[in-house]
């Protein structure tokens, strides 16, 4: 098997690159990008309910009355992308169901009650404790306990906990292919594999370092849309975006590797230092 080597040469390929960070930071860097919803959980009972969104990114909150306050309630989530589409699911305790849609310039929470309750208090939690996620918590209570009620008149807005300006540089490693999408095959080997298993490999060797916050796009055998590993990328705040693939090839003998960039004068920079090493 020589997958190890395959990818021994893939970091001793890459390290000269990432010497040079930043070579293809021009074509992830965006200003305030929107949050995006990765989960959605439901736990409690009839009495106490806890809704907790994660999220890639810290938002702020508005409490709004739904059409009937005391059984629906309605939070709506500024700058929040929603471009996957839709969200729904089934709830527990005194959520019976739960659905996220598009608003205007964010996306709505829609609460229905089992029966009558309250939203006791909203927070956010920012990542920490080796959670990677920002937690939007929203409590609920059975009608007659000590709560915040919904209302137009009153909507309370949350300020967003903000993260610490980053002292390390992002770099995202996006393993291509994925699920269905196999890639180029060998006699024994998927390109999906072997990608997968140079990023996980590579994302080692830089946290090691300690110098960078590595983000895949992918850590297990899934498909991901190209566009979703850009907003990834994006969302990140991504210093160096890096995507991994394999070429196929009938003659075994046959090794080597090519890198790809947005930027002529980068691309020029690295080939000189690779063709130099």
């Amino acid at each position: 098997d020589r997958r190890p080597s395959a990818i021994g040469r893939w970091l001793r390929f890459l390290a000269p690159v990432l010497v040079l960070g930043g070579v293809a930071a021009a074509g992830v860097s965006h200003p305030g990008p929107d949050a995006g919803i990765l989960k959605v959980r439901v736990g409690g009972d009839a009495a106490q309910t806890r809704v907790v969104i994660e999220l890639d990114r810290a938002v702020a909150g508005k409490l709004l009355s739904g059409e009937d306050p005391a059984r629906q309630a309605v939070i709506t989530l500024p700058r929040v992308d929603m471009s996957a589409g839709d969200m729904s699911g089934d709830g527990a305790g005194l959520v019976k169901n739960w659905r996220i849609d598009e608003a205007a310039g964010g996306a709505r929470l829609r609460f229905d009650l089992a029966r009558s309750a309250v939203v006791k208090r909203r927070f956010l939690l920012s990542p920490g404790d080796g959670i990677k996620t920002y937690r939007y918590v929203v409590d609920f209570s059975a009608e007659g306990a000590p709560a915040q009620r919904p209302g137009f008149a009153k909507a309370v807005v949350e300020e967003p906990v903000l993260p610490a300006a980053p002292s390390r540089r992002v770099v995202v490693i996006d393993a291509g292919h994925g699920g269905h999408d196999v890639g180029a095959e060998g006699a024994s080997t998927h390109e999906k594999d072997l990608n997968l298993a140079a990023a996980l490999a590579l994302r080692d060797v830089l946290k090691a370092t300690g110098r960078y916050h590595v983000v895949l796009t992918r850590d297990t055998d899934a498909f991901i849309p190209l566009e979703q590993r850009v907003k990834i990328a994006r969302r990140a705040n991504a210093d160096l975006f890096i995507s991994l693939h394999s070429d196929a090839g009938s003659d075994p003998s046959l090794h080597g590797a090519t890198v790809y960039t947005l930027s002529d004068k980068g691309a020029d920079r690295v080939a000189r230092h690779v063709f130099d090493k």
